[in-house]
């Protein structure tokens, strides 16, 4: 199935050539797409017709089919493509109506000209060969991803410095430091994004890309009240584990606590709380219900698929990272090869492997997020519009409308009849 590169012929789909050169032809659909900055995933057809511009197109998006590496990855990321649309994107009956020249094409570059569609062969193939390709250009902005590859490296980094304010006592489990101990009611962590999850994030936005994933690692703190939210950036802020040098500012989100409301009722309980001998779980209680009573409602956040009833404070925070320089281990290993090989060439490949051996370690920002929630906040993104549930759903259906397209929808109404979207 693989690209045969001594047969490159590709099959019916690829056979018409360009009669005549139209130097003064302006294309207006590329035009709108290329200044207005449309994403690639909200293209309806590629415009690509002859196979060398296919094979041009596909060397100058980075994949070569005639590198048998290129070109395994690209059959790799075909068959995944099928498999997320098959699980996340189509029903049953819609996967069975595609065609199975996409499903199984004879040469992978057949996606790219059907998706064409300038042989006016079939609208059905154009179709549902942007909707692979879409797919398969999202897989690829993923596994390219090189930050990804120090995954462990990163998730180590990244945990280490809170498990030093991270304390268990008993069955219980305290952010604390030297000047505070503030009781959890939970403490999760998100090792790591899943990858259909990922693809689905790619897929919802249009300004998306993978280098935009902020929650790949991430943690969510629940205490019983907002007021203890609040005092918990105040510990992660002494301890630096939060600071305004290592914040994407952009990526702050307040949707748990009215600030304005909240330093009214701190400033009328200050007093008490400073001489509070044990902590003041009942004030902070009674601090809450008060400002529960003066809080506007935020709507501030900008994710579409939130729910209105999500309620959280969300920072992103960008760690430098040091990771091992892979590169190191083979290129010393190498030096002392050549350390045993007589002979001017031999020294002077030497010397060039010893001035470019670089570091031993590889520093870069890596973003992960912080999320904070009070207990009756933290119960809501269970069950109801806010939990994650119901927002990965509305997820799967702006993921399904971008990736299909209208006139695939459409197609879907037509043969199958109507269905209910979301």
């Amino acid at each position: 199935m693989f690209f045969e590169t001594e047969d490159f012929t590709l099959s019916p789909y690829a056979e018409r050539s360009e009669s005549r050169q139209e130097p003064f032809f302006l294309n207006w659909s590329q035009m709108d797409g290329i200044l207005t900055g449309k994403s690639a995933v909200d293209l309806t057809r590629l415009q690509i017709r002859t196979r060398d511009q296919a094979l041009q197109f596909a060397i100058e998006y980075g994949i070569n089919p005639m590198v048998p590496d290129h070109q395994k990855r690209a059959w790799q990321a075909h068959a995944e493509a099928l498999n997320f649309l098959q699980e996340y994107i189509l029903s049953a009956e819609e996967y069975a109506l595609c065609p199975p020249e996409v499903k199984a094409p004879r040469h992978i570059l057949d996606l790219v000209v059907m998706a064409s569609n300038y042989l006016n062969t079939s609208k059905v193939h154009q179709m549902f060969a942007c909707s692979v390709l879409k797919v398969m250009h999202i897989l690829f902005h993923i596994d390219f991803d090189l930050k990804l590859r120090f995954f462990d490296q990163i998730r180590s980094q990244v945990f280490t410095g809170f498990e030093r304010v991270m304390i268990d006592k008993g069955q219980r489990k305290y952010l604390q430091d030297d000047v505070q101990s503030i009781p959890l009611v939970r403490y999760s962590r998100k090792r790591n994004k899943d990858r259909p999850s990922m693809v689905l994030k790619l897929l919802h936005k249009s300004q998306t890309v993978a280098a935009d994933i902020y929650d790949h690692l991430g943690m969510r703190l629940v205490f019983n009240t907002k007021f203890e939210c609040l005092l918990a950036l105040r510990l992660l802020h002494r301890n630096h584990l939060i600071s305004y040098t290592n914040l994407k500012p952009f990526r702050s989100r307040n949707t748990l606590i009215d600030l304005r409301a909240a330093h009214e009722v701190y400033k009328r309980y200050r007093d008490q709380l400073e001489i509070s001998r044990r902590y003041p779980t009942q004030l902070l209680q009674k601090m809450d219900r008060e400002l529960a009573h003066t809080s506007r409602s935020s709507e501030q956040w900008d994710n579409p698929f939130t729910a209105t009833e999500y309620q959280a404070i969300q920072v992103t925070v960008r760690k430098m990272i040091h990771v091992n320089n892979p590169y190191l281990q083979d290129w010393t290993r190498l030096i002392h090869e050549l350390n045993h090989i007589p002979g001017k060439e031999a020294e002077h490949l030497r010397s060039r492997l010893v001035s470019e051996i670089g570091t031993p370690e590889i520093p870069f920002y890596f973003d992960y997020e912080i999320q904070l929630q009070d207990k009756e906040s933290y119960k809501s993104t269970i069950i109801g519009p806010a939990s994650h549930k119901a927002y990965k759903e509305r997820q799967r259906l702006a993921a399904r409308k971008r990736v299909l397209g209208p006139e695939l929808r459409r197609y879907f109404q037509s043969v199958l009849g109507p269905r209910e979207e979301g």
